[in-house]
């Protein structure tokens, strides 16, 4: 099966994870964090740091927790497991600056959102800091295909929550009934929040077990298997 991405009209994706590496992001972003307080930086802190923060971001995105709780609260947490003191606060400020200054690219992605630009809307929904996200954007170098970047700190609503999808489809400036897609890798803030708003979706997997309880449009291994697909049905047609 292949993704027959010039069928919409408008094209939601998901940023970290999905367009861009976070992973390489957040160990660059650690890193500075550890050398804040005077740990050494490395696997074991990151591994500490990663389960506190997709906890935490769990939460979040069950409407448990604030933006700002998170920031705080995964800060506090990793101090404590890691036995270190600090300004939890500029931690904070430390990792959200060393995120801002790491946007890898996934494979196949600027080429993936130049193509779908020429024929869609191209929109960015995402769950994160609006300044930091903003300057990840554009050290990414994809923002000239991108029409609008829905986020959650400037909407005030978070995936999976249909306001922040709502808003995405205004910001768009299609008219009502234009057939969308959203593309990302999270199952719950991505494609259930797209399901729930009556967007296609396409799950990105990256190695997650097959979902059980939702029915995705579309299912991909990687963002380039999608792309690669892509590319042979045009050059086919």
């Amino acid at each position: 099966m292949t993704l027959p991405w010039d069928q919409y009209d408008l094209i939601l994706f998901d940023f970290d994870d999905t367009l861009v590496d976070f992973a390489a992001a957040e160990r660059h972003a650690i890193a500075a964090v550890c050398r804040l307080i005077g740990r050494a930086p490395g696997d074991e802190a990151l591994s500490v740091f990663r389960a506190i923060n997709r906890a935490l971001w769990r939460r979040h995105d069950a409407g448990e927790l604030t933006r700002d709780e998170v920031f705080r609260r995964r800060f506090e947490e990793f101090f404590a497991a890691s036995g270190a003191t600090g300004d939890v606060a500029r931690a904070n400020e430390v990792f959200l600056a060393g995120l801002a200054g790491d946007a890898t690219l996934l494979p196949a992605a600027a080429e993936l959102v130049a193509h779908v630009a020429q024929h869609a809307v191209v929109g960015i929904v995402s769950n994160g800091h609006g300044p930091t996200q903003r300057r990840r954007l554009r050290a990414a170098g994809i923002d000239a295909h991108v029409h609008f970047f829905a986020i959650s700190d400037e909407v005030g609503a978070a995936k999976p929550h249909p306001a922040i999808f709502a808003e995405a489809y205004r910001m768009s400036g299609l008219p009502a009934g234009k057939r969308t897609l959203m593309v990302g890798d999270n199952l719950t803030a991505d494609i259930g929040g797209a399901l729930a708003a009556g967007f296609d979706a396409c799950w990105v997997r990256h190695g997650q077990a097959e979902a059980t309880d939702l029915a995705p449009t579309y299912v991909f291994a990687t963002l380039a298997d999608s792309w690669a697909g892509a590319k042979c049905r045009i050059l086919t047609s």
